[in-house]
């Protein structure tokens, strides 16, 4: 039941149907009590937050050289041509391994020799959003881990990546915000959750509110050799419930789009900013 000092709406719990069995549901769930732990704790966030600020004043500094020298100030330009990237996570906390528990909590991948997981903040006045890397030495390197080749391996690699477009999204990035759902049960706060004094369930079409009550989202895999196809669900304020299948190359661990999302339950919270 939802809570009644946010919404008079009451999610339907006892109408949803169990969800099946899925051990890829049940690694998602562990990694998720990690990845969010890391995620919300105050010495990372705070730094974060200096890096973010370091970014604004980087835009500043070009943007007033730039309008001195009549050349063009745009925002588009500045991110597309010289986005200052320079800060990671690491270097501003002074630790290599602060990210260690990520990898860790993904069993069927493996860093090389000398390597650890670091985070980069692509940031400016009007928002900011995070993106892991590889950092070798004093080299930061494109996102690519060993594999064991399973289907276990697959779906942590998808893990991985959405936890490296969601670790940190800042003003307006936060438009990009979505979350991987794999019960309603589990993740009944998304639909109950107050939005504008609106809740979720409350503004979904009869056929959307059907489709959820099914509660048949769970991640699957399958393999072809040496990459796989997974296909999952997010949901995001901005647009609803999506269908998601991606193709994992087991070799280097890299996620490419196999199809355009599929929007299968339309929802639109509207502006939070």
């Amino acid at each position: 039941m939802c809570d009644e000092m946010t919404t008079s709406i009451t999610f339907p719990i006892d109408e949803v149907a169990c969800a099946e069995s899925n051990r890829f549901a049940d690694m998602l769930w562990a990694f998720r009590t990690v990845y969010e732990k890391l995620k919300y704790d105050n010495k990372i966030s705070g730094c974060i937050g200096k890096i973010w600020e370091n970014q604004k004043e980087h835009y500043e500094g070009w943007r007033k050289t730039q309008w001195e020298s009549g050349r063009s100030t745009s925002l588009d330009d500045y991110r597309r041509e010289v986005q200052n990237t320079d800060d990671s996570l690491s270097q501003k906390i002074g630790d290599d391994e602060v990210l260690g528990p990520i990898v860790d909590a993904l069993p069927h991948l493996r860093l090389g020799a000398n390597e650890k997981l670091d985070l980069i903040i692509h940031g400016d006045p009007l928002g900011a959003h995070g993106e892991f890397k590889i950092r070798r030495g004093g080299e930061l390197l494109p996102l690519k881990v060993a594999t064991d080749g399973t289907e276990e391996a697959a779906w942590e690699c998808v893990l991985l990546n959405e936890a490296s477009q969601q670790f940190f999204l800042g003003w307006h990035a936060g438009y990009a915000k979505h979350r991987i759902i794999s019960d309603v049960r589990k993740d009944k706060d998304i639909f109950c959750r107050n939005s504008y004094r609106s809740d979720v369930w409350s503004r979904l079409t009869d056929d959307g509110r059907a489709r959820l009550l099914k509660n048949d989202f769970g991640p699957s895999v399958k393999l072809h050799g040496d990459y796989a196809i997974v296909t999952y669900y997010t949901f995001s304020n901005f647009g609803g419930l999506f269908k998601e299948i991606v193709n994992v190359d087991l070799s280097t661990g890299t996620v490419e789009r196999e199809a355009e999302s599929e929007n299968i339950i339309e929802y639109e919270c509207g502006v939070i900013f």
